[in-house]
């Protein structure tokens, strides 16, 4: 395989840590954490400072960008390509209507919507430069409260 074949190629592993859940005002808050990695042509250029930082958009929901970066991984560049890693930490807060019906035993489902993966110029920027062009996603799904056991993901591409 080609190492140009990978350029611009974005793959993340997220974790998705559900943090609260208000059920009797139908709220709730994740913290995702991506892991990032990507290979961009090697212009031998060792100042590169106007790189792109990672993002998501969710127009259904509240996010807020903790931090979000890329940097060189010299160890996995060639004369060819430069292999990047990163870092981004987002805290998600949306509402839900959860049915209580029959707890602990009930089971809900909070539905993501629209989680588009896209490059931004800064991490708190409003808008975005362009999609990601991402072609492996690995998503694990945790929970900090006690009382709440997540299933694995269902993810689907549009």
């Amino acid at each position: 395989v080609e190492e140009s074949e990978f350029l611009d190629k974005v793959s993340c592993i997220a974790v998705a840590r559900l943090v609260s859940i208000d059920h009797k005002e139908g709220t709730w808050g994740v913290r995702l954490m991506c892991d990032w990695q990507l290979r961009t042509l090697n212009t031998h250029d060792r100042t590169e400072t106007n790189l792109r930082v990672p993002g998501i958009r969710m127009p259904a929901h509240r996010v807020s960008v903790e931090e979000s970066r890329i940097w060189r991984d010299f160890d996995n560049s060639t004369d060819l390509t430069v292999c990047w890693r990163g870092i981004s930490i987002f805290n998600i807060c949306g509402h839900e209507i959860f049915e209580m019906h029959d707890f602990p035993f009930d089971r809900q489902l909070i539905n993501l919507e629209l989680l588009e993966f896209v490059w931004r110029p800064r991490k708190d920027a409003a808008t975005y430069d362009f999609g990601m062009r991402l072609v492996h996603f690995k998503l694990t799904t945790t929970s900090m409260l006690p009382t709440w056991t997540p299933y694995p993901a269902i993810v689907t591409v549009e």
